[in-house]
């Protein structure tokens, strides 16, 4: 039996894609088992959406602030990023601190998807400016569960 996903949501605000038709999603992971289980999961749970699902992919918070970038210049920023913390080059705190510093990301609505269980780092994500905090479940289902959850709260009116 599938266990509910840990969450600890710091953040109500409801900023759905229905406007644009389209659902973007960006995942910020260097792990690319961890992306692929991500990406498979999330199309599972997108089957919901009322529109297509573009997911854009980052390998660490460099290349996230990058690919953030080039998507804010082609008017296409994702509705959802989530990110992982421990990436080599940056890391997912210190994206997390420069997307909340600058006026174009500010408002994005940033998902921290972690193995870190502990309640510190979901305070300090929070602290931080994450809309929540999932603990990365080790099964496919349960990820499927923790996509469908994110789904229902950041894509769905």
């Amino acid at each position: 039996m599938s266990e509910s996903p840990i969450v600890i949501d710091v953040d109500d605000q409801d900023l759905s894609a229905a406007t644009s038709g389209r659902f973007r999603v960006l995942i910020v992971d260097d792990d690319p088992d961890d992306v692929y289980v991500m990406r498979s999961a999330l199309r599972l749970a997108s089957s919901q959406l009322p529109g297509p699902l573009d997911v854009s992919v980052a390998v660490n918070g460099q290349d996230g602030l990058h690919t953030l970038e080039k998507l804010k210049n082609q008017g296409a920023l994702p509705d959802v990023v989530l990110l992982d913390l421990n990436m080599p080059l940056m890391d997912g705190m210190t994206m997390l601190t420069h997307c909340r510093a600058d006026s174009h990301f500010r408002h994005l609505t940033i998902v921290v998807v972690t193995t870190a269980s502990d309640t510190h780092t979901a305070v300090k994500a929070s602290a931080l400016g994450a809309s929540a905090t999932y603990v990365k479940p080790s099964s496919r289902g349960e990820m499927v569960a923790v996509m469908e959850s994110i789904s229902e709260k950041y894509l769905l009116d």
